[in-house]
């Protein structure tokens, strides 16, 4: 299996045109309140039409109310939720579109946890906490999926991922998917083309291994 790329936290056309150009197999848009990377609707409205449902778009909610999520998903023809929040897998199901659940995995994370998700949810995204820092949080994630990722549904993996460290970790776990946004920008919610092109070259020539 190839492993594919997610280029979250688009905030505008340009990046969006970048984005697919480079090759991104999917593309994120933020409508979480508080985050740099929100975007507005009008805005996520001319970035889903321009990539003319050529790359599959992911709208990112946390903790918004399920009737939202079900119009922003419908009225934008978005293609998948993904869920960071507190969302329960009764959430999950009631979703409209195709969901993708993020869990921020630590040293003392329940695996058992994701067992619940799994008939309702398409796939799932291992992430990152905010307090970790990143070399440590994933030497101790790679360790703890050499064990458990056998048990795993699909999954994207997502947090401190760089074009420098990217090829190294698919090479290693090969994932469904990674996921990118900081890794790759000059500021927050701005993309930079060469970094991205770089990530997902990097991720191509780990997949030829």
């Amino acid at each position: 299996m190839l492993t594919k790329v997610k280029i979250c936290g688009i905030t505008n056309v340009d990046d969006a045109h970048a984005a697919q150009l480079a090759g991104a197999d999917f593309v994120g848009l933020v409508f979480v309140e508080h985050s740099p990377r929100k975007v507005t609707l009008d805005r996520a409205h001319e970035i889903v039409q321009a990539l003319r449902h050529q790359t599959p778009v992911v709208g990112v909610f946390k903790n918004s109310s399920i009737a939202l999520v079900n119009k922003i998903g419908s009225d934008l023809e978005l293609d998948l939720i993904q869920y960071h929040g507190e969302e329960s897998p009764e959430v999950c199901q009631a979703t409209v579109l195709p969901v993708i659940k993020a869990f921020s995995i630590n040293k003392t994370f329940d695996w058992s946890v994701i067992n619940a998700y799994r008939q309702v949810t398409k796939y799932i995204i291992l992430d990152r906490p905010k307090d970790c820092k990143c070399t440590s949080w994933m030497r101790t994630v790679l360790d703890q999926l050499c064990h458990n990722r056998t048990q795993l549904p699909e999954y994207f993996f997502a947090g401190g991922l760089t074009p420098d460290n990217v090829g190294a970790l698919v090479s290693h776990l090969k994932p469904f998917a990674v996921d990118v946004a900081s890794g790759i920008e000059t500021a927050p919610g701005i993309k930079d083309s060469s970094q991205m092109e770089q990530f997902i070259a990097a991720v191509q020539g780990a997949n030829k291994q």
